[in-house]
């Protein structure tokens, strides 16, 4: 059972003010619906601990906004039009969003997106971390639905690493139309939802074209088991090959390492010292690129010299690093904001066709790839 809501004694607002925005709240957010019958004078002053004219001022003023009415001999009931009073259309809509990990500097840059819009546009973002756990991204969202938040923005969890997603969940959810929501940074192929992710392929095919332009020849890919099932991790591995190809370069099976599931440590160290040339590596998401640094490091070997790298994501710790991390950078504010406009015209009711937005990438050139060391060398 909810607990009920207490009045503030010390607080200078009125009580019978207090108890008003109480039961106003209740309407607004839907816990007391149309034709709902309020407890009578002498429960409230029972619940509240108040007098009959605190209580009876308090109902006054919600007849007076026209949330209520009375029916003499009957007792005090919500109005049937409620939702056509001025406090129910200019109340604060809730938009919240469900993410995997609070501590994911990324996200920390959608959210800045996300709620900068929502205040724009007069919505309160709520903000609800799933723990990259599916079982509580559901709970989180049923959750959310019961207590009448009036849109979500979800940023999918992926908890067993191979990039599984709530797929069913999320498609229940889009054929009952029980909230509207938009799915952010990766989205479900089978599901007709609403997304705003990145162009991933787009971006790792620049990547592997700026590998190309600075004559590397022999240039690996690292990513995570996620490629299997998850579209960003999928899409970055497609652009990865079609540059390679592209090039006139082979896609060779053996230069994909995935973390986890091979050596990849040992591997990419023994192709950098069996080789004249250094080598290139392409790597699916930043905490990989800087764990591929302190291996390289600890082995004796250079960046670049030996092994040129590329990233994705450009968060804070890119130009943090002993060898700034030449990477591709996601538009997260650009990302957060759009997926609040389309959420904010489901919630409205503007628009009937479904907006799958990719946000174009852009490469930040720093001197982990090796730009820099071929410029000397060619004034040399």
């Amino acid at each position: 059972m909810e607990k009920i809501k207490q009045l503030e004694r010390e607080n200078s607002t009125p009580l019978y003010i207090q108890l008003r925005d109480i039961i106003k709240d209740d309407i607004l957010n839907e816990k007391l619906l149309p034709g709902d019958k309020l407890p009578d004078l002498k429960s409230l002053c029972r619940i509240y601990d108040i007098g009959l004219v605190t209580a009876r001022q308090a109902i006054t003023e919600l007849v007076n906004e026209g949330l209520v009415y009375r029916r003499p001999w009957h007792g005090t009931f919500v109005n049937i039009n409620a939702k056509d009073t001025p406090a129910f259309k200019n109340r604060l809509k809730t938009i919240a969003f469900v993410a995997p990990n609070v501590r994911d500097l990324m996200i920390t840059g959608t959210v800045y997106g996300l709620e900068r819009n929502c205040r724009d546009k007069g919505h309160h973002l709520l903000f609800c971390n799933s723990e990259n756990n599916y079982s509580m991204e559901r709970e989180r969202i049923e959750d959310l639905i019961e207590k009448k938040v009036d849109g979500v923005v979800i940023w999918l969890a992926d908890e067993d690493g191979q990039g599984n997603l709530n797929e069913d969940y999320i498609r229940s959810i889009a054929l009952e139309k029980r909230i509207p929501f938009v799915l952010i940074d990766k989205y479900l192929p089978q599901v007709s939802t609403d997304y705003v992710v990145s162009d991933n392929y787009y971006g790792a095919y620049k990547a592997v074209k700026h590998f190309v332009s600075l004559g590397y020849t022999s240039i690996v890919h690292l990513t995570r088991p996620t490629i299997r099932n998850c579209t960003s991790a999928k899409e970055r591995l497609e652009g990865y090959k079609q540059a390679l190809l592209d090039s006139g370069l082979p896609y060779d099976p053996e230069n994909l390492f995935i973390d986890g599931e091979n050596d990849w440590q040992r591997e990419i160290i023994r192709l950098a010292d069996s080789r004249k040339e250094p080598i290139a590596c392409f790597v699916a998401m930043e905490f990989l690129a800087v764990k591929l640094m302190k291996v390289i490091t600890d082995n004796g070997l250079s960046i670049p010299k030996d092994i040129s790298i590329i990233g994705f994501d450009n968060s804070i710790l890119a130009t943090d690093l002993p060898v700034p991390l030449t990477t591709v950078e996601q538009p997260w504010n650009i990302m957060g904001k759009t997926a609040a406009e389309i959420l904010i015209d489901n919630i409205n009711n503007r628009t009937t066709t479904l907006k799958q937005i990719r946000l174009q990438p852009r490469l930040i050139i720093r001197e982990s790839c090796g730009a820099k060391l071929k410029a000397e060398k060619q004034v040399v």
